[in-house]
């Protein structure tokens, strides 16, 4: 069902992060350090929110969270089309944005969570693969519509689409998933628990290197679309089919690696996919070439 709903969620979200940045640069007439600087800002306003809602998931469960955030999200969704549709000015939308993302962070988590109760540890590589495939099947499908859509149709409908789409991962999470927490932990996580992270220096270490490899993968979907569009001058839908190309290849290959990847050492592995990512973007500094984002992906 998680699998199901990730295909339905992301088909809307992923026109979202995939045209933004392009819509707040070509037609808001936002310069590219002042977009940054806004989905940085965005961000930050959900990382409290993971942090929250992971400690309410543990304490009232798993899918009371997932419907309250699922519900609000469908809510913020159609402001951001309404503020769209009236143009409203580039901080107002920024406001409505960081709420998305606030919002967001409080069920983030939450799928993950409910895997990793039901699923035992010797499994729950392949498990969570499959959930991504998910997720990905829905970038297969999202981008390459969403470019065509708004080769005719104006960029709130981006919005409205993704309220939908959020509308029935929410029926589902109401009236198809059940509850996976059965205990109810009777501690809420505190701020001071941030200590125990510090002390515990292989979880510190990678956590930090995880960040260093989420700074390039959130390029893809800011400067690389922007890039994509304003440099190498691919339209919408030429820019949809790059990242569906992204999703495809997901669909294609995590699932029969994820299978590979337990036979060796994990650490190996993250060593080699740091060293693909930078080959990836590096490969932009050799042309502008139309084929060469696609290279890249």
């Amino acid at each position: 069902m998680l699998f199901a709903a990730e295909i339905i969620n992301v088909f809307g979200t992923s026109i979202i992060r995939t045209f933004l940045a392009i819509y707040m640069f070509n037609e808001m007439h936002v310069p590219m350090e002042t977009i940054g600087i806004a989905l940085c800002l965005t961000s930050l306003a959900g990382v409290a929110a993971i942090y929250a809602g992971g400690s309410i998931a543990d304490a009232w469960g798993r899918k009371k969270v997932l419907v309250a955030g699922l519900a609000t999200q469908v809510v913020v969704y159609f402001m951001l089309g309404v503020a769209i549709q009236a143009s409203v000015p580039f901080l107002a939308l920024l406001a409505i944005l960081a709420l998305s993302s606030l919002v967001e962070g409080l069920y983030r988590s939450v799928p993950d969570a409910m895997i990793a109760d039901v699923v035992e540890p010797g499994k729950r590589v392949e498990a969570f693969s499959l959930v991504r495939m998910g997720a990905n099947l829905g970038w297969v499908i999202g981008p390459v519509l969403g470019g065509a859509m708004l080769l005719f149709a104006p960029f709130c409908w981006v919005f409205y689409v993704a309220a939908a789409t959020t509308f029935a991962y929410l029926l589902i999470a109401r009236f198809v998933l059940r509850e996976t927490r059965t205990a109810r932990s009777p501690e809420k996580l505190s701020f001071r628990d941030i200590t125990h992270i510090v002390r515990d220096r292989p979880f510190l270490m990678f956590a930090i290197l995880g960040a260093f490899m989420v700074i390039p993968y959130q390029q893809l979907y800011t400067l690389l679309s922007v890039y994509s569009s304003d440099v190498v001058k691919l339209d919408e839908f030429w820019v949809g089919a790059l990242f569906t190309l992204s999703g495809a290849m997901v669909v294609l290959f995590q699932y029969p690696i994820s299978l590979k990847v337990r036979e060796g050492r994990l650490t190996t592995v993250l060593a080699l996919s740091a060293l693909a990512f930078a080959a990836g973007f590096g490969v932009l500094a050799l042309s502008t070439a139309f084929v060469i984002p696609f290279v890249c992906m």
